[in-house]
């Protein structure tokens, strides 16, 4: 407990020890006071008419205007002045150092190269335009040669479709589709579910409409879009009808 309450005693007057104001105002007092000093430590006690030194201290040194006011006046005036002085002072640096930076760059800005500094600029200049036309001649290679190949890749695909095309004519399987649809409509009649419900294309394409009893694998055909549901009936939806077409027309 004690040690607790010296050691809040301690933090309380380091406080006041490094405090400005404090500091401030204990130079003051001394300055106002420098008498107490002088009888302390440098007066003999039988100069001063019998009286010990605190007796004359208290009798002839001290009061209320020395002992506070002026030294309160006086540390005011010091802090705000400090205050104000260095700020003054601060500005009147960085004025000078804006100046200075000024006038720098003014004669570096007229400051002529060297013979030796021209060269070495000339010679960065070169090397960085021999850099920048080798970069663009890769990339215009880069260029052509992916044109190249998309001429090719152009080539060949029409040459496919050509050849698709010639297939298509020379078959009734085509009916006129792309080949990505035919495609999936001949992996479609592969299924099972979906070969009954081809076989019997031509009842489906002739009737608007039909019960779920009437379609084998519904539920297939309707995960494949072959048929819709039209309130308590189902009917073909437009894939269906494209398909079983093309189912018809490739049995022809």
């Amino acid at each position: 407990m004690i040690d607790e309450a010296l050691k809040s005693i301690r933090a309380i007057l380091y406080e006041r020890t490094v405090s400005p104001l404090f500091g401030t105002f204990f130079f003051s007092w001394s300055l106002w006071n420098w008498k107490i000093y002088f009888v302390i430590f440098l007066t003999e006690t039988k100069e001063l008419n019998g009286l010990t030194k605190f007796d004359y201290i208290d009798t002839h040194l001290l009061n209320w205007c020395c002992g506070l006011f002026w030294p309160a006046v006086s540390s005011l005036i010091i802090l705000t002045g400090y205050a104000w002085l260095s700020e003054q002072a601060y500005k009147l640096w960085l004025t000078f150092d804006v100046r200075k930076n000024k006038i720098k760059n003014e004669k570096e800005e007229k400051k002529l190269l060297t013979k030796e500094q021209s060269i070495n600029l000339r010679l960065e200049i070169d090397t960085l335009e021999q850099k920048y036309n080798d970069m663009l001649e890769k990339k215009n290679d880069i260029i052509n040669a992916l044109r190249k190949e998309n001429s090719l890749l152009k080539k060949e695909s029409d040459n496919e479709n050509n050849q698709n095309n010639t297939t298509s004519l020379q078959s009734n399987e085509d009916y006129q589709l792309p080949l990505s649809k035919l495609n999936e409509f001949r992996k479609l009649i592969e299924l099972k579910p979906i070969k009954i419900f081809a076989d019997r294309a031509h009842r489906y394409i002739s009737e608007s409409s039909f019960l779920i009893n009437d379609i084998p694998s519904f539920e297939k055909l309707i995960a494949y879009d072959l048929v819709i549901k039209s309130g308590s009936y189902f009917k073909l939806s437009s894939k269906g009808q494209e398909f079983l077409k093309w189912v018809v027309r490739s049995k022809n």
